[in-house]
């Protein structure tokens, strides 16, 4: 978990399409590993109930939030791009 972190918070290029493919894995293996992570810290209560893990559920729930926000916000954006370039010229 911890190397694919590192590896999705590394800087990369965003006009570089081979370190962009390469940073998504990188987020995917991470929310794979994190939900692995609280699968098993689910199947121990002492530990479902320790305050790190509580703290790390609640910040992943956030974080994904702030992400659904900004994919509705991106795929509104891109719409409305994609509406404008079909009804070029508009005036």
């Amino acid at each position: 978990i911890v190397a694919a972190r590192n590896r999705a918070q590394a800087d990369y290029r965003r006009d570089d399409p081979e370190a962009v493919r390469r940073h998504l894995e990188a987020e995917t293996e991470l929310s794979g590993g994190l939900a692995r992570l609280f699968a098993v810290a689910e199947a121990y209560p002492e530990l479902r109930s320790a305050d790190t893990i509580v703290t790390a559920q609640q910040t992943l729930n956030e974080v994904e939030g702030h992400i659904a926000a900004a994919r509705r916000f991106y795929n509104s954006s891109v719409t409305g791009l994609n509406n404008a370039a079909e009804i070029w010229p508009s005036s």
